[in-house]
C-alpha cells in the first residue's frame, strides 16, 4: 500500500556541513480520499487535523546555528541542549512518497545529518510543491509572485495569512502550509487521481520549467 508523508525541516543553515534541528511530518492517505477530506472540512478543522497528526522532533546539532537560519526559525542552541543528536534523526519506515516544499533540500539535510538514512531515502519518491507550482504557473498562467511556500499560502488562503505566515517558521507549521497548498495545486489538475499519477506528471514536465525569483 502507498505510504505518503508530508515533511519539513528547520536547520542550522543551508551549507554542506549544516544539520537538521527540527523535523516534522504527517502521514496522509490515498489522494482521492484526502481530496475529499480537504473539500469537506473548514480551514480550522483541517488545521486541527494536520496539527494533531503531525510529529515534531527537535535535535541538537554538532555545528553552530547560522545567524540567517536563526532569523528564519528563531531556534537557539540553548533550546536544543537536552535534545537528541542530529545524527540520530529518523523518518518513518516504508515511505512510498515524501511530499514537501523544495523537498530536495530536506532530503539533503536528512542525509547530511544522518548518513545512515541515505539507503532508505534512495528508495523514496519525492513530490515537490514548489515544482508543481512552477509547472501549474507556466501551463495555466496563474501569476504567482514567486513559488515560495509563504507566497503560495498567501495566494490561496489570504484570509488566514496571520495564522499561516507567522514571523518565525517552524517545521510543523510548514507541514500544515504544504498540505494546504498541495491540495490547492491539485485542484488545477482534476484528471490526476493517484499519487502515482501526480508523481508521473511532475517528473514528465519538471525539467522544462524554470522558477520565478
Amino acid at each position: 500500500m502507498c505510504k505518503v508523508i508530508i515533511l519539513d525541516s528547520e536547520t542550522t543553515g543551508i551549507a554542506k556541513t549544516d544539520e537538521i534541528i527540527e523535523l516534522a511530518h504527517t502521514q496522509i492517505p490515498g489522494l482521492v480520499i484526502e481530496q475529499a477530506i480537504f473539500n469537506k472540512y473548514s480551514f480550522n478543522d483541517l488545521k486541527q487535523l494536520i496539527n494533531n497528526t503531525t510529529t515534531t522532533t527537535r535535535y541538537k546539532p554538532s555545528c553552530p546555528i547560522n545567524k540567517f537560519a536563526y532569523a528564519v526559525h528563531g531556534i537557539g542552541q540553548s533550546e536544543l541542549k537536552d535534545s537528541p543528536s542530529s545524527s540520530t534523526v529518523t523518518i518513518p519506515n516504508n515511505i512510498t512518497y515524501m511530499v514537501g516544499q523544495n523537498i530536495a533540500f530536506d532530503r539533503r539535510m536528512l542525509e547530511q545529518s544522518n548518513p545512515d538514512l541515505i539507503p532508505q531515502l534512495g528508495e523514496v519518491k519525492y513530490i515537490c510543491t514548489m515544482i508543481l507550482a512552477r509547472i501549474i504557473d507556466k501551463q495555466m498562467k496563474i501569476g504567482y509572485e514567486n513559488h515560495k511556500l509563504d507566497t503560495l499560502a498567501t495566494h490561496y488562503f489570504p484570509e488566514y495569512v496571520e495564522t499561516l505566515v507567522p514571523a518565525l517558521h517552524s517545521a510543523g507549521n510548514d507541514v500544515l502550509k504544504t498540505y494546504l497548498v498541495l491540495f490547492k495545486l491539485i485542484e488545477h489538475l482534476p484528471a490526476i487521481k493517484t499519487w502515482d499519477e501526480l508523481y508521473a506528471f511532475q517528473e514528465s514536465i519538471s525539467g522544462t520549467v524554470k522558477t520565478k525569483r
